[in-house]
């Protein structure tokens, strides 16, 4: 294809059933300019299609909404697709670095970057289900991987002006996997948290979910704080319990 197009024109997708696959992998198209891309995330995203492809990077738009794309069905659809061309999914990502390190044995690695809201912390989530799901082991050590999320976001997620539970934390998260390539276990090597939120947010934003949390816990009845004076419980979890006593 060759030649302009005006940003307004969309590549119809009865046309050919090649143009109806490059709309969501551009990198099949002879021409990408930005009027294009952002004309056709538009319309993707319209239509409940929030992937698309450049090459080896995925472009994931958040749906703020629950979308059917993450079922046990799906998992197996892009596992055993064998040389079948599937559309840009997180799933696809993950499949692609697990069957390279099965096949040359060199670490791979899933780079997951964004705006806050954009979705990082799901699609990460979405990554490592996928390879627990396809390379479990029989002790379950993949569920154990998977349960840290929680507390991984309890720690270090927050509400913003944009987004109720942004991260506010970046990491670099490794798969260990055995000799016969199931997962044997995970750590986090690097956990880059925003302290300055602990002692200061802007109005409308919050502190970390983990201070609530404990508000909400046997924690705060321990210490006999009510409801009424859970700013004070915060204060005093942020700089130490006596001052806690004091004002209480």
């Amino acid at each position: 294809m060759h030649g302009s197009f005006p940003h307004t024109a969309a590549f119809p997708a009865e046309t050919s059933r090649h143009l109806l696959f490059a709309l969501c992998v551009w990198i099949l198209l002879t021409l990408r300019v930005p009027p294009q891309v952002l004309h056709n995330l538009k319309e993707r995203y319209l239509k409940d299609q929030i992937y698309c492809g450049v090459g080896a990077i995925l472009i994931a738009i958040n749906p703020f909404k629950r979308l059917p794309l993450y079922t046990p069905d799906i998992i197996e659809k892009y596992n055993k697709r064998g040389n079948k061309m599937l559309p840009p999914h997180p799933f696809d990502i993950a499949d692609k670095a697990y069957k390279t390190l099965l096949e040359v044995e060199t670490n791979q690695s899933i780079l997951v970057s964004g705006e806050s809201g954009a979705g990082k912390t799901e699609t990460t989530k979405q990554c490592l289900m996928f390879l627990a799901d396809v390379a479990g082991s029989k002790a379950n050590i993949e569920q154990r991987v998977l349960s840290v999320n929680p507390i991984l976001e309890a720690f270090g997620n927050a509400k913003t002006l944009r987004n109720d539970n942004s991260s506010r934390f970046g990491r670099f998260s490794e798969i260990i996997l055995d000799n016969e390539k199931r997962i044997a276990g995970a750590q986090i090597q690097s956990y880059l948290l925003e302290k300055s939120r602990v002692g200061y947010q802007q109005n409308g934003e919050r502190n970390y979910h983990i201070f609530y949390q404990l508000c909400r816990s046997d924690w705060a009845e321990h210490y006999q704080v009510r409801q009424a004076n859970e700013e004070v419980l915060l204060f005093a979890l942020v700089y130490g319990t006596h001052v806690a006593h004091t004002c209480i």
